[in-house]
C-alpha cells in the first residue's frame, strides 16, 4: 500500500516519477476545495509557460499502469498530467485566498520537500565513494555519447537520471527551444501498440518505422541509462506519431508485424474495444 500523506484534510497518495514527487491535476483541485476543472483549465489556458519535463510530465495510461504510479480506470487510456513541485507553485499563484496559502505550505513542505534523516559519519563516507565512483562512470558515458553525436543538453538530462537512481539531484535542465521526441515505447503506448502480455510494444513500432523514411529534423538521439546498461537511441517527434499511425491503418492493425526474420506478435487493445 502507497504512502499517504493528510493536505487540508485529504489523503493524498505519494507518487513519484522519475525521481519526483508530482500530484494530478484533480488533486490540486480537492486539496484546494475548487471546482473539478479548475487546475486543468488553469495549466491549458498557460501551457506555453510549462516546461516539460520540469514542471510537468506527461506519461501515458499504460506506462502509469506498468510502473504503478498511480491507480487508473480501466478504461483510461488518455496521457495523464503530472505536476512537480515547480509546475504546482506556477499553476497556484493566484490562488491568494487564505486557505490556499495555507495549503501550499502545507503541500510544499509536507509532500513535496522530503527531509532525509542525518546520516552517521559512515554513511557519509560510503555516500562520498559512490558519488566518486558514479562521477568516473558518467565521463566515461558522456565521451561514449559524445563520439555517438548526441547533443550535450541531452546528456545533460540523461545524467540527471542517472545520479537520481542514488537520490543525486542535478540542477533540471529545461530544453524550451529543443523540439518534443517521444521514445518508442511512449510512441506504442500513444498508438496503443501491445505486446501480447499488454505491456507498449516498443520492438513492434521501431519495426514499423524503419520501413518509413524519417527525415533527420523528425529524430533526436537520446543517451539513456537504464538498468545498469548504458546508450543513445532515437526518439522521434509528433509527425513520426502520426505516421506510424497511417501505417498501422493502412494495413488495417496486422496481429503480426515482420522486420526482416522477426515476426512480432501484437494486439490493439483499443481498436478491440471500439470493435
Amino acid at each position: 500500500m502507497k504512502e499517504l500523506i493528510n493536505i487540508n484534510t485529504t489523503a493524498l497518495e505519494v507518487k513519484e516519477y522519475k525521481g519526483h514527487r508530482v500530484v494530478t491535476l484533480k488533486e490540486i483541485d480537492e486539496v484546494h476545495q475548487r471546482p473539478e476543472g479548475t487546475a486543468r483549465k488553469r495549466f491549458n489556458d498557460n501551457k506555453q509557460h510549462f516546461v516539460e519535463g520540469v514542471d510537468y510530465y506527461k506519461v501515458c495510461a499504460s506506462e502509469i499502469r506498468t510502473h504503478k504510479i498511480m491507480e487508473l480506470s480501466p478504461k483510461a487510456h488518455e496521457d495523464v498530467a503530472l505536476i512537480t513541485e515547480s509546475g504546482y507553485l506556477m499553476l497556484v499563484k493566484s490562488f491568494t485566498d487564505d486557505l490556499a496559502w495555507a495549503v501550499q505550505r502545507e503541500l510544499v513542505n509536507n509532500y513535496f520537500r522530503v527531509k532525509a534523516p542525518a546520516s552517521s559519519g559512515a554513511e557519509k563516507r560510503a555516500a562520498a565513494m559512490l558519488l566518486n565512483a558514479k562521477s568516473r562512470t558518467a565521463k566515461q558515458m558522456m565521451a561514449l555519447w559524445t563520439a555517438a553525436g548526441v547533443k550535450p543538453e541531452y546528456q545533460a538530462l540523461a545524467l540527471g537520471d542517472y545520479y537520481r537512481e542514488d537520490g543525486i539531484r542535478l540542477p533540471a535542465v529545461a530544453l524550451q527551444s529543443t523540439k518534443v521526441t517521444y521514445d518508442k515505447t511512449t510512441i506504442a503506448g500513444k498508438l496503443g501498440v501491445m505486446s501480447k502480455s499488454g505491456k507498449p510494444h516498443a520492438a513492434a513500432v521501431g519495426a514499423i518505422i524503419a520501413k518509413l523514411v524519417i527525415g533527420d529534423d523528425e529524430r533526436e538521439q537520446v543517451p539513456y541509462h537504464r538498468n545498469g546498461h548504458d546508450g543513445s537511441d532515437y526518439q522521434y517527434t509528433e509527425s513520426v506519431i502520426e505516421r506510424v499511425k497511417a501505417w498501422l491503418e493502412m494495413n488495417h492493425y496486422p496481429s503480426v508485424i515482420v522486420a526482416g526474420e522477426k515476426n512480432y506478435q501484437v494486439r490493439y487493445p483499443r481498436a478491440e474495444e471500439a470493435s
